[in-house]
């Protein structure tokens, strides 16, 4: 890795390595969720700005502030491999760091487990950025991810109803979710798919509710996609969703809002 002034400067590695009992495809689908994991390890919110460039693709500016500082970057897309990896490279205009890369590995183990390996590799501005690295991000990471994934085993064992510890859940307004199943039965949908959607705007955390996908439920809920997205569609009818449009980034498979986390 090279420091943007042209000279190399020492990467600092930072890794650790954890074993879950489920195998990649089940933990995919949780730790890919980037945005989520930032939101359960308490990062702060990041600003993207995205700006066009004129040859084809775009920009990806991201801000934020953390150790007191303001860290500004530009964000290169998204690797990613499903559902073996993914990694990012950031490039610092500000804060205690120059450059970074940023991935996770999930590594398939015999008898169905996986290795999740996170790992960064930092390089520093200057002494205090190498004292992040070592003595605060490094252990951080790890006692992070250690509880991350103890929750992860638990979800997937159905002994709790949140994908990852720490997520906001919101009680439902009881009388308007009534009404709106109600309205939702009346339409002759299959009352397993209602159950089902009753079950996850109970027990779902608040930012899996603020972008549900149709499709991705199908699989999840093992049914036909199409009978699934016109479960959504009466559902909205009923006022139990809200329908909107967004574009997927082709690189991170997610939509940039302009505060995400």
């Amino acid at each position: 890795m090279r420091a943007r002034n042209g000279h190399h400067r020492a990467v600092i590695r930072l890794e650790s390595q954890h074993d879950v009992s489920f195998p990649p495809e089940a933990v995919w689908p949780i730790l890919s969720k980037t945005d989520w994991l930032n939101r359960s390890v308490g990062l702060p919110p990041v600003n993207y700005e995205i700006k066009p460039r004129a040859e084809g693709g775009s920009t990806i500016t991201g801000r934020t502030r953390i150790f007191g500082q303001e860290l500004r970057w530009r964000e290169l897309p998204f690797e990613w491999l499903e559902p073996e990896y993914y990694r990012v490279r950031r490039i610092f205009d500000t804060g205690p760091f120059t450059e970074a890369l940023l991935g996770m590995d999930l590594q398939a183990r015999p008898g169905g487990g996986t290795r999740v390996v996170v790992y960064g590799e930092m390089v520093p501005r200057h002494a205090l950025g190498k004292f992040l690295a070592k003595r605060l991000l490094g252990p951080k990471t790890k006692k992070d991810m250690r509880r991350i994934l103890a929750h992860l085993e638990e979800f997937l064992r159905g002994r709790t109803t949140l994908m990852l510890p720490q997520l906001s859940a919101q009680p439902v307004n009881e009388s308007a979710l009534q009404s709106g199943l109600k309205q939702l039965r009346a339409t002759d949908q299959p009352g397993e798919l209602v159950q089902r959607l009753e079950k996850l705007l109970r027990e779902s955390a608040d930012v899996e509710l603020r972008h549900i996908r149709p499709f991705a439920m199908a699989r999840a809920w093992q049914r036909d996609r199409w009978e699934v997205f016109r479960l959504f569609l009466h559902a909205t009818r009923a006022g139990l969703l809200d329908l909107s449009w967004e574009i997927l980034c082709p690189n991170c498979r997610t939509s940039r809002e302009p505060l995400t986390s």
